[in-house]
């Protein structure tokens, strides 16, 4: 599986279900990196999408119930990795962090923002300094850079 999410320069990952930044620039770099793949979300990810995702399989994961922008639910990690194997997770914090051990490459954009806000989620990057090599960098706005890493080569 792979991974895919942006994150600020403190770690910040979302503030109150949204990303707590703008840029254009990153936004099509998800669209376009996703474009034609099966995405896995948690429940709060799915809920706080503005519409369903074009041209992208979109899957639930979670105990809750199926939300309308959903194309499918899985309950259990073992049926999503069975059926969804090539999958991409996107952000937030918890369906990562329950699936780290299943992802083999992350596509991670650092954006050059310090976000201060109370409800701010953050996710920990420190699991890339064990077993896992950058390989491929680039930037794609002046105040963004997309960094690629694979787990084990």
């Amino acid at each position: 599986m792979q991974a895919i999410l942006a994150i600020s320069n403190n770690g910040v990952i979302g503030v109150g279900n949204k990303l707590p930044w703008h840029s254009p620039e990153e936004l099509k770099h998800f669209k376009d990196y996703t474009a034609g793949k099966t995405l896995v979300a948690g429940t709060n990810t799915v809920k706080s999408l503005p519409f369903k995702l074009p041209n992208r399989k979109l899957v639930q994961f979670g105990n809750s119930e199926h939300h309308k922008y959903a194309d499918d639910v899985v309950f259990s990690r073992e049926a999503l990795f069975i059926k969804y194997p090539t999958a991409i997770v996107i952000c937030g914090a918890a369906t990562i962090n329950s699936m780290i051990d299943a992802i083999n490459y992350f596509v991670i954009t650092h954006i050059d923002k310090t976000i201060i806000e109370k409800d701010a989620v953050f996710f920990d990057l420190s699991f890339l300094n064990n077993n896992w090599k950058l390989v491929k960098e680039y930037r794609i706005a002046d105040d963004a850079i997309v960094k690629e890493y694979c787990r084990g080569k």
